[in-house]
């Protein structure tokens, strides 16, 4: 997927719809290309959930900090509680969510 980044215009790493395509794709997250506005958009990240966990991490700290988006989250992949905000980290509905999903979660309290 790489060799496709090289050819899109740069101007188009602001379009919503090409980076939930890439993201679809198995694409990384783009920091440096995408607008920092795409750090809080819940759809982009349920996408990046699927397909590539710890990219959570570029999640906005209000995405980090919302329960419910995360309860979303951790349903697909439980990896994720290691990305949520300190005051939510050691939530009990959270800490099943992500313990259902994934016994791996537990390496990351």
């Amino acid at each position: 997927i790489w060799i496709t980044h090289d050819d899109i215009c740069s101007a188009l790493w602001s379009n919503r719809d090409v980076a939930k395509a890439w993201l679809s794709k198995g694409g990384e997250w783009l920091s440096d290309d995408f607008p920092d506005e795409f750090e809080n958009d819940e759809e982009l990240f349920l996408i990046v959930a699927q397909q590539k966990w710890s990219d959570f991490m570029y999640a906005s700290d209000s995405l980090k900090a919302n329960k419910e988006f995360l309860l979303r989250a951790l349903a697909i992949d439980g990896r994720i509680i290691s990305e949520v905000s300190e005051e939510l980290r050691y939530d009990y509905d959270l800490a099943l969510a992500a313990f259902e999903k994934d016994c791996r979660a537990v390496q990351f309290f």
